[in-house]
Formats: C-alpha cells, structure tokens, sequence
C-alpha cells in the first residue's frame, strides 16, 4: 500500500521501512491491518481518554449535526455551545468566559495574544513577555513555538524568541527556587506579561511542579502584575485526579486556563481557553473587539463530543476511577521496579498520568530504542517516549483493573526482554 501521507513527528524513510497502519480500535486496544493486537498506554496521542468505542459520543455528534451541521462564531453563536460553555464555567467557577478554538496549539496562541492585549489595552506597552519552562511543550504553531522548551523542535524555523523567557525546572535548581526568582526580576517584571507552564510537564519528562512552588510563583504573579496561564491541554478532564489539575493545589487559581485532548475524548477536533474576569472585563467594559480567530473554531461536532464527554465523566465517577486505577499502576510498577533495579531509575507523574524513566546503562540512544522496539513490536504495547529516558504511561481514564493488569503484565515482559538483550550485549 503505497503511503503519501506526511506523518507528524515521524521520519519518511523510518515509515516506509516499518509502516503501522491502524485498520480499527475498540476500547483500550488497537489493530493493525494484520488483525494484530495493541494495547493502548498513551490513550492515542494523550486525548483518546475514554477509549475507542463510545457509541454515545458518537450518536451525539450524529444527533447534533442533524440539527445544525455547522456555523462560525463570527459574530454569531448557537444554543449548544452557550449551554456547553456555561456547563463547563459551573465545572471551573474561577473563571468568566471561553474562547473556543480547534486543539491545543490554536488555543495556546489565543492566550498568549489576549495576555498581551490585555495590557496594552490597559496602557502597558511594554510588558510583552512571557515565560516559560525548560522542556515545556505548548504546541507547534508559530506562536506556540516561541515558548517551546523542547529546544529540538525549534531548531531551523527561525523562531523569534525576543518576548520570550526561558526558565529552568524548580527540580534543576536543586530546590532553590529563589534561583527562578532571580531570574525573573533581573528580566524585569514590568515588561512580562504572562508565565505559562503545565502543571505536569508532559513530553518534556512527566514531571509534575511542586505544589509549594506553584503556590509561590501564583504568589510572585500577583505581586508583580503578570499573568499566570496553566497550560492543561494534556491534564484537564481528570488526567489527573482531579478535573482539572490547579483544583488539586491549595491556593493556586491561573488567570487563563488552555484546554484541549480528552475535552472531546479525541472525537472531534477542539479547543478552549478560559478567563478570569479580570480579563475579560478589560475587554467587556471598553467594547473592545478581539481580532482573532479561526473558521472551524467551537464547531457543531466537537462541541457535541464535549458535551457528551462531560456527561460521562460525572455519570461513570471517571474521577474516582483514575484515582483507583493510578494507585493500582503505580504500586504495580514499583514493585517492578523492586525486582529490577537496574532497569527502572524513577516513577513520576500524577493520576494516570505516569514516566518511568528507563536506565541506559552506556547512556547510548541506542539501548533506549531497544526498549521502544521492544515495548511497540515484541510486546505491542503504544507508548512514546519523553525527555530524559522517560516511558509515557497514560492509560485512557475509564480503565479497568483488567487493563491495567494487562498493562503491566507485558511491560513486566519488556523489561525482561531488555534485561536479555543487554546482557548479551555487555
């Protein structure tokens, strides 16, 4: 079968050596065109958080685009999204209104660009930058690429990082976080407009920020008039425990919230950014118009999905089932990380959203591709990898104890099968 499809973030000739071509999914599992079978750790690509059979999903998008198959909101709106927005504002009360967009990348670039309207419709021409984190991932789009902390994905793009700062983990300062600190008010605070993070890094290691440290930067943020912007494409609607992550920290509440991935459970296309009223009052009393927007933005069919979505995580308790089913994977993976040491260094993440950090014993590139290769081929489990030798677990949010059982099962089996190979290596 001759390929022409340009895949993301896939090599061409590694593709056309060694095709993987999906021909169907059902629940938590993937098949090939061979008919062979894949268990699913990383729930598609971090959104497929209810798994692949959701006939209700489904017969809601059918139901709606009967009704009404599309429209813009360009100055106009329809009677499903209103519902569905102020559902949702019921669900994060900390917040006033929602822009909707059509994924993660788009709706990072809305907060950015509404963070710095805000103060130049508020007379701060100057504060324009906005920070970020070393090895935070917040989208591909041009915009989003200026606060890309994964450095290999921006190099030959030219990407204009002038009103951009980067930030070093709280974790790589050794807990002396007064470093961060520093840092920002040598940048000056009155010419930063926003600090964007993700309450667990994703792709970037599975590293979630301390709490205390959060609670100190939402400190520093209030203190210096900058905006504070969660980033919770991958963690919102309950990856991790809770609906969304900043309603697990003690007196921590961002200014703009971004949302995408499991709002439609990766059904449909969708986005959405969320704002204080602080914001949005800036915008409401002074009639100001916002000049942004794209043309499939809060469309018919994701915010069916999304309505839908939310009906299942309260009738199905999908929050009380990723709490279970977390500390049923991580006191799975610990124990083999008891019995085999000298493969798995670490266990970090929050809910179900977990990194084992994989040893490479000659610290090569090399012996970690082999554990991909076997993860993927030998023992058909679809995993990717993160920063800093991290394997991705992040099992759809509706999981059962089976599945998880099933999960560990076969990594167990992976990690013997690495075990082999490099023994016969040495």
């Amino acid at each position: 079968m001759e390929n022409n499809v340009w895949l993301n973030f896939t090599g061409m000739k590694d593709f056309n050596e060694d095709p993987f071509i999906v021909e169907h999914a059902e629940n938590e599992y993937v098949y090939d065109i061979k008919g062979e079978k894949y268990l699913d750790a990383i729930s598609g690509i971090w959104n497929a958080g209810l798994g692949y059979s959701r006939k209700d999903i489904i017969d809601n998008i059918y139901k709606e685009l009967n009704n009404l198959p599309l429209t813009s909101l360009f100055g106009r709106v329809y009677p499903l999204i209103i519902n569905y927005s102020n559902r949702l504002l019921k669900l994060a009360p900390d917040f006033d209104k929602i822009f909707f967009g059509t994924g993660g990348s788009d709706s990072v670039e809305t907060a950015m660009k509404v963070a710095r309207q805000f103060y130049f419709k508020k007379g701060y021409h100057e504060k324009t930058k906005i920070a970020h984190f070393r090895n935070s991932y917040h989208g591909v789009s041009y915009g989003a690429l200026t606060v890309m902390g994964e450095t290999d994905n921006t190099v030959g793009y030219a990407v204009n990082t002038d009103d951009t700062l980067t930030l070093p983990w709280p974790d790589d300062v050794n807990g002396q976080t007064d470093k961060i600190f520093d840092q920002l008010n040598k940048e000056n605070p009155d010419k930063i407009a926003a600090i964007i993070l993700e309450p667990v890094i994703g792709s970037g290691g599975l590293y979630p920020f301390p709490d205390e440290f959060l609670k100190e930067l939402r400190k520093y943020t209030k203190e210096n008039n900058i905006l504070l912007i969660f980033d919770e494409v991958v963690t919102g609607f309950g990856r991790t425990g809770n609906l969304f992550a900043y309603q697990g920290l003690k007196d921590v509440v961002p200014d703009i919230m971004v949302l995408a991935k499991t709002i439609t459970a990766g059904y449909a296309p969708l986005g959405a950014t969320l704002f204080s009223k602080e914001i949005t009052d800036v915008f409401n009393k002074n009639n100001v118009r916002l000049l942004h927007g794209y043309t499939n933005a809060g469309s018919v069919i994701g915010v069916a999905a999304a309505d839908k979505v939310l009906d299942i995580i309260e009738n199905e308790n999908i929050l009380e089932n990723v709490r279970k089913q977390s500390t049923h994977l991580i006191t799975g993976l610990r124990k083999l990380k008891a019995r085999y040491p000298h493969v798995i260094n670490t266990i970090r993440g929050k809910g179900l959203m977990i990194g084992v950090q994989i040893s490479s014993p000659t610290k090569t590139n090399l012996e970690i591709d082999t554990f991909y290769d076997l993860l993927n081929h030998r023992n058909h489990i679809l995993s990717r990898s993160a920063y800093d030798n991290i394997c991705v677990l992040m099992p759809p949010l509706n999981s059962t104890q089976e599945f998880i059982d099933d999960l560990l099962n076969k990594f167990e089996k992976t990690i013997n099968d690495y075990e082999n190979v490099m023994n016969k290596s040495v």
